[in-house]
């Protein structure tokens, strides 16, 4: 592969490299995660090019993955969107919102599996509400 598989844009300055990203699990709590390459395929037509062949398992030209997680047939791989299929899937923009969501749970899950799942709502959460602006401080 050439170039960058994943990167931040800064319109102020040049690429870079994503080289970690920073999971909050928990309220007062933030922990930084080395990783090895994030891949964001958005377009509009659901075809996995080279992802065909990691050797992961499909269905008619789709990736299988667990409903609740997203998990591929790999550890550590999820997949989301219209390249996914399991029972029930429904081909909608909404529906690939609750799969990112699912596995980026599932793969907190999988990195801190001794920490509790803590779910905040931006209606009634303080914290949430000042982290958006919403809310002053303090």
């Amino acid at each position: 592969m050439k170039g960058p598989v994943a990167w931040w844009y800064d319109p102020w300055r040049p690429p870079r490299f994503l080289v970690a990203v920073t999971l909050g699990y928990l309220a007062w709590s933030l922990i930084p995660v080395l990783i090895a390459v994030v891949l964001v395929c958005l377009g509009i037509s659901p075809k996995l090019g080279p992802i065909s062949d990691w050797g992961l398992a499909m269905q008619r030209k789709q990736l299988l993955v667990d409903a609740a997680t997203c998990a591929t047939s790999e550890a550590g791989i999820y997949a989301v969107g219209d390249i996914v299929h399991y029972p029930g899937k429904k081909k909608l923009i909404v529906s690939g919102f609750h799969e990112a969501t699912q596995a980026a749970f599932a793969a907190a899950a999988q990195l801190q599996p001794d920490q509790a799942e803590v779910l905040h709502y931006t209606t009634s959460s303080r914290l949430l509400q000042q982290r958006l602006g919403l809310l002053p401080p303090g």
